[in-house]
């Protein structure tokens, strides 16, 4: 078994650190995320992961988890003895199970780079309805150039389920509309 000690803390390169699909993407390869993977492998063993759900089957030898939106559960938690971080690849923490990663002593991050981009496609879905983008769409491939009434965002109202993350940022490139 080998071992690398930082910081004074020993760690087993027998460990793993599950990697989600996207990150292992190759159409999202870049100079810096290979160094990265480059880093993590001094750590552990670095393993791609496909599974929708975590549980307790996963666990052994996990110590770090890149995660997609994977539903990480209870048995998962508690059978991950050497589980210390899982790094959420997106914005929200629902699949994650905060509060039993926290009793259980792990920790729980989000990479927030995606806020903006969520907001924005809110938006965007919101103009497409107000409109008709998709109905005129296909009514002009089906050869129906007819005209549609839409509606105008000015005016209208934009009901933001929750004042989060996302919908601050959603309400923030709302408001000039």
């Amino acid at each position: 078994m080998c071992g690398l000690t930082i910081g004074g803390r020993k760690y087993n390169t027998m460990k793993k650190v599950l990697i989600a699909p996207s990150l292992r993407d190759p159409q999202y390869d870049s100079k810096e995320r290979r160094e990265g993977f480059s880093k993590l492998a001094k750590l552990a063993t670095i393993e791609g992961y496909d599974q929708d759900t975590f549980t307790a089957d996963d666990a052994t030898d996990v110590m770090a988890v890149i995660a997609n939106s994977a539903l990480f559960t209870r048995e998962f938690y508690e059978a991950a003895e050497d589980l210390r971080v899982v790094a959420r690849w997106g914005v929200g923490y629902d699949k994650v199970n905060l509060e039993i990663a926290t009793e259980l002593g792990v920790v729980i991050c989000v990479a927030p780079a995606h806020m903006a981009t969520v907001a924005e496609y809110a938006i965007t879905q919101w103009l497409a309805t107000l409109k008709r983008v998709y109905t005129l769409n296909r009514m002009s491939h089906k050869g129906d150039f007819g005209l549609l009434q839409t509606y105008d965002a000015e005016g209208s109202t934009l009901g933001i389920y929750g004042l989060g993350r996302i919908g601050q940022q959603v309400a923030k490139r709302a408001l000039p509309l």
